[in-house]
């Protein structure tokens, strides 16, 4: 998404770039035509290009915002880092239709991994 954005730095959380869009539309597809009916469960990173990706699957097998989870702890160290600057829960929450967990209590993503 970074190198689709063309010019400027890196962003540390990147929306996906058209051909990740599509890619996600599919997975929705794919998803929809194999669990459909089915009681589904989906836990997301707070990284939009995560929450960009389940989107689509999302909204098409009707998963509901609390069982659409954003866990504030699920993010990639090596992209992010510990910048907690980031958006906050009560942000992902009003722009997407997930319920968030796991966030420090200031709304802030809360990494406690390990980076060695």
């Amino acid at each position: 998404a970074n190198r689709a954005r063309g010019g400027g730095p890196p962003s540390p959380d990147p929306d996906l770039s058209a051909q990740g869009m599509a890619q996600a539309q599919t997975l929705g597809d794919t998803l929809h035509s194999q669990l459909a009916g089915r009681p589904v469960f989906c836990v997301v990173s707070p990284m939009r290009r995560a929450i960009f990706t389940a989107l689509p699957a999302a909204e098409k097998l009707g998963i509901p915002r609390e069982r659409f989870v954003c866990s504030g702890g699920l993010y990639e160290y090596g992209c992010c880092g510990q910048d907690e600057t980031r958006s906050l829960n009560t942000d992902i929450e009003k722009e997407f239709p997930v319920s968030t967990q796991g966030f420090n209590e200031d709304g802030t993503w809360n990494y406690v991994g390990n980076n060695e």
